[in-house]
């Protein structure tokens, strides 16, 4: 009896441990060229909705000068029907560091970068499929 309650209290701990979210470790990517690329993924939730997951979670952009970064979507999100809304990349930026527009019917998205200023920007991605709008995402682009 003993050890089919310790199974069955075991089992339900690795199912509550599978059921919670783990904490993301931040990631950071570097670009070096007057034009950087980052790629944009969604995935459909359990409960509904979406998550978008982008490579990294700080893009470092060491070129001097004005630059452009696009932000593209996986071809299987692409597939799935997943789109850039009109707000598909907003930045905090008071300055107006950033410059942006959609691109390609909302498959992609593109941001002047007119890298004046070192400092990290932040800014949200925005997704959509139909008019199911995804969990927006916050990362950051570093001017160095």
């Amino acid at each position: 009896m003993s050890r089919t309650m310790f199974t069955a209290a075991l089992s339900s701990l690795v199912l509550l441990g599978c059921a919670s979210d783990l904490p993301r470790v931040a990631t950071t990517s570097e670009c070096r060229a007057a034009e950087c690329r980052v790629a944009v993924q969604a995935t459909a939730r359990e409960i509904g909705g979406c998550n978008i997951n982008a490579v990294a979670d700080r893009l470092q952009v060491r070129s001097r000068g004005a630059g452009v970064i696009f932000w593209d979507l996986e071809a299987q999100t692409e597939h799935a029907g997943y789109r850039f809304p009109a707000n598909g990349i907003v930045f905090n930026d008071p300055q107006g560091e950033f410059d942006c527009q959609s691109a390609h019917q909302g498959k992609k998205f593109m941001c002047n970068n007119k890298h004046t200023k070192s400092g990290e920007y932040a800014y949200t991605v925005n997704l959509a499929k139909g008019s199911t709008s995804c969990i927006p995402l916050d990362p950051a682009i570093v001017n160095d």
